[in-house]
């Protein structure tokens, strides 16, 4: 017990006359231990586990000393209640420089402070969210805000898992670690993915390369994942892929409150708590609606705190083929893009070699190497105005072909029956073929 502290025992023990060695806040209570002499030692009163009151005081966190001197109302006597107050008054009296207020324990419903906000505003050096991880081949922009949760969602074959695994490949080639953590497919195969089709060197993966295969949702080992994560400042974390995750907590992806749970208890702990770039990856079916959204519950959209992409086909690729997915901005938390805008036109090209043959030609032969590019993509006019363009030239085809009917039809029925096309179709073409008869 240093100097202050002895001091501090002796204050108290003047004041109540009385020896706070014997003193128990969790003791049962004596029913007339209200009408005992306020000056009068309280002889049940015991030490906290072994400690004097005074040095526990010292030791405990603000929480517990909150907590100590703000008991509720019928918990203590009153005496007990006065012996608390002066006790948190005295110790406050003699380390000032320790004392955070006697206050409630500070909670996230409290005021959050804005002067710092409000300071770099105004002097020009508040710095907003920006895209940075997946960064384009033009190195214009990245696709992934960092410490946020990130998704990316699409039908079966758009290529979800291989642009993931692009991403870890860059950010390990950065000096950043990745992880991985796979509800769906083997190590085995995310390895020769990795190391034989993507190319990456061996040691990089054993280096910064981290593979987690879950078998159930358990709340202590996320726990350690979390802060297991955050030894790795600035991390990629991909989920692969939500709904199997939410599958092995015995959750329902559909129902609202059960995906809410699943992101309160694994993504945004992995963002908000270690400061990881978290990517989920999501399935979703063919929506004729040209839906953006993963399936499941609408939480999956609301849960998103950085940016939803959606990867669409549009040219088929395969171990023999090469091919293109578009990735369409379905949510950007911090505006960077615009929804339904165009990302990245991501192209999958293998490479070709030269095979010599028996005759003594040449022949270029397409390998399984794999080179994946996330070409810079387009703004919503931008695309647009390629939809018109697209349109214009189909509607020039198409009066060219009502033009060389013979004989000329006299309305749209008459298209429709002889070309086979639908409604909206004939009647375009024929209002434009009429148009253009005009003088």
């Amino acid at each position: 017990m240093n100097a202050d502290d002895r001091e501090f025992a002796r204050i108290m023990t003047d004041e109540f006359e009385m020896d706070f060695t014997g003193f128990d806040p969790d003791a049962p209570e004596d029913d007339d231990q209200d009408n005992q002499d306020e000056t009068e030692p309280d002889d049940d009163l015991d030490d906290r586990d072994g400690i004097s009151l005074p040095d526990w005081y010292d030791s405990a966190t603000d929480d517990q000393r909150w907590e100590w001197d703000n008991p509720a109302p019928g918990d203590v006597t009153r005496r007990e209640a006065r012996i608390r107050r002066q006790l948190g008054t005295e110790w406050r009296d003699l380390h000032p420089n320790r004392v955070q207020g006697n206050a409630r324990p500070a909670s996230s419903w409290d005021d959050v402070p804005l002067d710092g906000i409000l300071d770099r505003l105004a002097a020009g050096t508040l710095v907003l969210p920006s895209p940075t991880v997946g960064m384009l081949a033009d190195g214009s922009a990245g696709l992934f805000y960092p410490g946020r949760v990130n998704g990316l969602a699409g039908e079966s074959g758009a290529g979800k898992g291989w642009i993931a695994l692009v991403v870890c490949i860059e950010q390990m080639r950065a000096g950043q670690d990745s992880f991985y953590l796979d509800f769906e497919d083997s190590p085995a195969l995310v390895v020769l993915r990795l190391v034989t089709v993507l190319g990456v060197d061996p040691q990089l993966v054993r280096d910064h390369f981290h593979y987690v295969h879950p078998a159930k949702h358990d709340e202590a080992e996320i726990a350690a994942l979390v802060d297991r994560v955050s030894g790795f400042p600035g991390a990629l974390v991909v989920i692969d892929s939500t709904g199997e995750s939410i599958a092995a907590a015995g959750l329902n992806q559909n129902h609202d409150e059960e995906v809410a749970a699943w992101f309160q208890s694994l993504a945004h702990p992995l963002a908000d708590k270690a400061s990881a770039t978290v990517m989920l990856i999501d399935h979703m079916v063919k929506a004729e609606d040209g839906g953006l959204w993963p399936i499941g519950s609408q939480r999956k959209r609301a849960a998103i705190t950085g940016a939803q992409y959606v990867a669409e086909v549009a040219q088929p690729f395969s171990k023999d083929a090469d091919g293109m997915v578009v990735l369409k901005v379905a949510k950007d938390r911090h505006g960077t893009r615009e929804a339904r805008s165009v990302a990245s036109y991501v192209q999958f090209v293998h490479e070709i070699v030269l095979v010599l043959e028996p005759d003594g030609s040449t022949a270029a032969v397409m390998t399984e190497d794999l080179s994946v590019f996330l070409g810079p993509g387009k703004t919503v006019q931008q695309v647009q105005a390629d939809r018109d363009a697209r349109a214009a030239k189909q509607l020039d085809s198409d009066v060219a072909e009502i033009d060389r009917m013979n004989p000329k039809p006299t309305n749209y029925r008459d298209v429709k029956t002889r070309l086979s096309w639908n409604d909206k179709r004939s009647q375009a073409a024929m209002r434009e073929w009429k148009a253009r008869q005009k003088p």
